[in-house]
């Protein structure tokens, strides 16, 4: 159209953490496991994982070992409470973590005290089907600067023709 003040948008967004190797969640009930749910789905929509029915003051371990691609995990809390709040002690107080997938190093918390619930985004694997290259990176490094009667131009990694222009 005719406008130019609308021709460009933009939005923040986090990128999910990038786990290779797989994780775990671990969680721990407090004294109402009946008010938590936890639902695992892929890139698609599709439901890996809905559990609920949990038991008091228990722990439950959820393996992350599905195929390369990205998923989101969620813990619900259907009294909007989390799994531990200042005002109702009673509840007692329950955690989720995030493990490693074979050990237990904990490589993340989440806060207790978290209303209806959390939302952790992650990826497996690889993004794309690109394996990573160990080499050299292409690398093109100029100076000094400001230049008075020379200029170096190094490079590396770099491989086919290319051209090089210089303003003054």
């Amino acid at each position: 159209d005719e406008n130019a003040e609308n021709d460009t948008m933009s939005a923040s967004f986090e990128i999910p953490k990038s786990h290779k190797t797989g994780i775990r969640f671990r969680l721990r009930t407090n004294n109402y496991p009946t008010e938590n749910s936890v639902k695992v789905w892929d890139a698609q929509g599709n439901i890996l994982l809905n559990q609920g029915g949990f038991e008091a003051n228990k722990q439950y371990d959820f393996k992350m070992d599905y195929p390369d691609g990205c998923y989101t995990f969620e813990l619900l809390d259907t009294g909007d409470d989390g799994l531990s709040y200042w005002a109702d002690p009673a509840a007692g107080n329950g955690y989720l973590r995030l493990l490693a997938p074979t050990i237990d190093a904990i490589l993340g918390y989440f806060e207790p005290e978290f209303g209806r619930s959390i939302r952790y985004s992650f990826v497996l694997g690889m993004l794309t089907d690109q394996e990573d290259v160990d080499g050299e990176r292409p690398m093109l490094i100029v100076g000094p600067n400001p230049a008075v009667d020379r200029l170096d131009i190094q490079t590396a990694g770099l491989a086919g023709q290319a051209g090089l222009t210089l303003f003054d």
